[in-house]
């Protein structure tokens, strides 16, 4: 039998020439040390993805470019591999610094002075824009509440409501506050 650092050259070799049999040995045996690995790295990372994800992920990314990387010594594709993973806790990391805590929206909250939404209406009475405001859904709300009454930007609001952008969450304000305005539009006279 051959041992682990010269089977890894002949598994790769084969690997390379189409065995995808041998690669998926290769990449099996690296997994399983990674998984440990990586665990102990990930653990300060607050509400990461779960460690096989990333592991699994940065692996997927080294198996589409086995073809192109320099291999010449014992070891160099588990450093490879291990980098990769490396990579991927930081962009995790980072990407997680980045968003702001969620937070749960109450618009039951008293205001102290008459907010944006109560400005932006204007003379209608406040008993008809609750009513309104209520009629509106859950997310129309919670958006309308993160825009006008908490100064939001619109980035943040697209982190805090899970909107793909903030041009979604900006499309998503324009179209609560169409609905709000077409529900306390006076009724036209037939």
């Amino acid at each position: 039998m051959l041992d682990s650092q010269d089977s890894t050259k002949s598994l790769v070799q084969r690997g390379r020439q189409g065995d995808a049999a041998a690669l998926d040995r290769v990449f099996g045996r690296l997994v399983k040390r990674l998984r440990w690995w990586a665990h102990r790295r990930i653990a300060g990372v607050r509400r990461m993805s779960d460690t096989a994800d990333v592991v699994q992920d940065a692996t997927l990314g080294v198996w589409q470019r086995i073809d192109r990387l320099d291999l010449r010594k014992p070891g160099d594709l588990a450093a490879y591999v291990r980098r990769a993973v490396l990579n991927r806790i930081h962009d995790e990391s980072r990407r997680r610094t980045r968003q702001p805590d969620p937070i749960t929206l109450n618009a039951e909250l008293p205001a102290q002075h008459p907010s944006a939404l109560d400005r932006a209406i204007g003379n209608q009475s406040r008993e008809q824009c609750q009513a309104a405001f209520s009629r509106l859904t859950q997310d129309e709300r919670d958006v309308i509440v993160a825009r006008l009454e908490l100064g939001y930007s619109f980035d943040a609001i697209a982190a805090l409501l899970d909107k793909p952008s903030a041009a979604a969450a900006r499309m998503a304000f324009t179209r609560a506050i169409g609905r709000l305005r077409t529900d306390l539009a006076p009724a036209k006279p037939e």
